[in-house]
């Protein structure tokens, strides 16, 4: 910034601007190839143990949302308070979700997607090694 107020030399200010953009955005598509991966391997997971409907819906809602309560849920679906909770329990089961006493309920956090949006910009994630939920972690 100094070149720029006392010399008017904008060009390297625009080139450095212009870097920065350009590692923002890979960073950003790093990160959703990475969110995309995350939500690919949950629905191969659920598949696996043949869960459908509410459980699957709140599986792929958590890639925008990793962390929830029931009542989130419910407003969210429209579904009853025990048809939310079954969801719940089969994704804690499979280790998609942790559940964590929060108040009257439960925090439901997916770490799994906490982890990439977590990860340090430019960080290196290797997107074919197991998920914690892969791993019983």
């Amino acid at each position: 910034m100094l070149g720029v107020s006392t010399k008017g030399d904008w060009d390297d200010w625009i080139l450095f601007f212009c870097q920065d953009i350009e590692e923002s955005c890979e960073d950003a598509l790093l990160s959703v190839k990475r969110l995309v991966n995350v939500r690919q391997r949950y629905r191969s997971l659920l598949d696996e143990h043949r869960y459908s409907g509410l459980s699957v819906q709140t599986a792929m809602y958590l890639i925008g949302q990793p962390t929830v309560t029931a009542s989130m849920l419910r407003r969210r679906f429209g579904k009853s308070p025990s048809a939310v909770q079954h969801a719940l329990s089969r994704l804690v089961s499979v280790g998609i979700l942790r559940a964590y006493p929060a108040g009257r309920g439960n925090l439901y956090i997916a770490p799994d997607i906490h982890k990439v949006l977590a990860a340090p910009l430019g960080a290196a994630i290797d997107v074919s090694a197991p998920l914690m939920c892969e791993r019983g972690e």
